[in-house]
Protein backbone atom coordinates (compact mmCIF):
# COMPACT_ATOMS: atom_id res chain seq x y z
CA UNK A 1 0.00 0.00 0.00
CA UNK A 2 1.46 3.87 -0.52
CA UNK A 3 2.97 5.09 2.38
CA UNK A 4 0.80 8.12 2.20
CA UNK A 5 -2.12 6.35 2.32
CA UNK A 6 -0.93 4.29 5.03
CA UNK A 7 -1.25 6.86 7.56
CA UNK A 8 -4.85 7.66 6.59
CA UNK A 9 -5.96 3.79 6.94
CA UNK A 10 -6.04 2.55 10.31
CA UNK A 11 -8.28 -0.07 10.48
CA UNK A 12 -6.99 -3.65 9.09
CA UNK A 13 -7.53 -7.33 10.94
CA UNK A 14 -4.37 -9.33 10.64
CA UNK A 15 -4.56 -11.98 9.32
CA UNK A 16 -2.26 -14.98 9.24
CA UNK A 17 -1.25 -17.20 6.48
CA UNK A 18 -2.51 -20.72 6.68
CA UNK A 19 0.33 -22.93 4.73
CA UNK A 20 -0.82 -23.55 1.46
CA UNK A 21 -3.19 -20.88 1.27
CA UNK A 22 -3.71 -19.08 -2.00
CA UNK A 23 -4.83 -15.04 -2.32
CA UNK A 24 -7.87 -16.31 -4.46
CA UNK A 25 -8.97 -18.58 -1.72
CA UNK A 26 -8.42 -15.83 1.13
CA UNK A 27 -10.64 -14.04 -0.68
CA UNK A 28 -13.10 -16.65 -1.24
CA UNK A 29 -12.91 -17.01 2.57
CA UNK A 30 -13.05 -13.80 3.66
CA UNK A 31 -15.28 -12.07 1.45
CA UNK A 32 -17.18 -13.97 -0.08
CA UNK A 33 -15.49 -14.03 -3.91
CA UNK A 34 -12.13 -15.36 -4.73
CA UNK A 35 -12.15 -12.22 -7.17
CA UNK A 36 -11.07 -10.05 -4.96
CA UNK A 37 -7.82 -11.79 -4.49
CA UNK A 38 -6.20 -8.59 -5.91
CA UNK A 39 -7.25 -6.29 -2.50
CA UNK A 40 -5.43 -8.86 -0.63
CA UNK A 41 -2.53 -8.55 -2.49
CA UNK A 42 -2.48 -5.15 -2.77
CA UNK A 43 -2.89 -4.24 0.92
CA UNK A 44 -0.31 -7.02 1.95
CA UNK A 45 2.23 -4.71 -0.29
CA UNK A 46 2.41 -7.28 -2.43
CA UNK A 47 4.46 -6.01 -5.73
CA UNK A 48 5.42 -9.47 -7.28
CA UNK A 49 3.35 -12.36 -6.50
CA UNK A 50 6.01 -15.10 -7.42
CA UNK A 51 8.62 -13.90 -4.70
CA UNK A 52 6.24 -12.50 -1.53
CA UNK A 53 3.66 -15.01 -1.08
CA UNK A 54 5.06 -17.22 1.38
CA UNK A 55 5.45 -20.43 0.28
CA UNK A 56 4.36 -24.10 1.69
CA UNK A 57 6.03 -25.87 3.81
CA UNK A 58 5.75 -28.43 1.43
CA UNK A 59 7.78 -26.47 -1.09
CA UNK A 60 11.30 -26.43 -1.14
CA UNK A 61 14.08 -23.91 -2.21
CA UNK A 62 16.88 -25.25 -4.51
CA UNK A 63 20.10 -23.27 -5.07
CA UNK A 64 22.75 -23.55 -7.15
CA UNK A 65 26.36 -23.98 -5.29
Amino acid sequence: MRDDLQNVFTVFNKYIIKDGARPDTIAEELYGKSTLDWVLIISAGITNIRNDWPLSSNCLLYTSP
